[in-house]
């Protein structure tokens, strides 16, 4: 790479692939190394090659994470089924791996109408899905779409919408969108939890949702 597109290969959505990239790949590997307090640093020359290096400190004595414990934080998640639509498969293998690694159930689905077909299949089995991540932008069905079938079907099922316009949504569209948060992407590990946690019921004094 030359030195313009180091400096920015970090950042999120930034691809050289056009429609073939999602631009996440390395943005999530930097913001990965930041949670664990690494540092990661790109060496490339034109021409030549690229490269990275991670580079993680040594923490002795650090108690390992809970298995409900999303980033080791003090919000304590109960164990769930989780539904996570996104057309870009590479998002959706991080977000599955995350939620996995903390000890949820999830299935993972690259459309809207497979989303739904999944939904509605699952309540007719009587075991349908706790909580529902979408992407927002998806052809043929987007996440807005998708959402208010959701809720039509299924009021009570969450569903937290993941957009790269997040921040710039006003707060009172959640419920215009008929969604229960809004949350930017690529989302933290320490953001995905706080709204999952969000949109779930309080906690039970036995661990479990009241």
């Amino acid at each position: 790479m030359n030195e313009g597109l180091r400096q920015r290969c970090l950042e999120p959505f930034f691809t050289t692939k056009g429609a073939e990239g999602s631009g996440l790949g390395l943005s999530v590997a930097y913001g990965t190394m930041q949670r664990h307090h690494g540092e990661i640093e790109v060496e490339s020359e034109e021409g030549q090659g690229t490269t990275i290096r991670l580079a993680f400190p040594i923490l002795p004595g650090q108690p390992r994470e809970s298995p409900t414990e999303l980033g080791g934080s003090d919000v304590v998640l109960p164990r769930l089924r989780i539904l996570c639509v996104d057309d870009d498969p590479a998002v959706r293998a991080v977000l599955a791996e995350i939620l996995a690694q903390s000890g949820q159930e999830v299935e993972s689905r690259g459309s809207g109408a497979e989303a739904l077909a999944a939904l509605l299949g699952a309540k007719a089995e009587g075991r349908g899905f706790d909580l529902v991540i979408t992407d927002l932008g998806m052809p043929h069905m987007d996440g807005k779409e998708l959402a208010r079938r959701i809720k039509s079907s299924s009021p009570g099922t969450p569903v937290i919408l993941l957009s790269g316009w997040g921040n710039f949504l006003e707060p009172n569209q959640e419920s215009d969108l008929e969604v229960d948060c809004v949350l930017s992407k690529p989302p933290t590990i320490a953001g995905l939890r706080q709204a999952i946690r969000k949109v779930l019921p309080p906690l039970d004094p036995a661990g479990g949702t009241a």
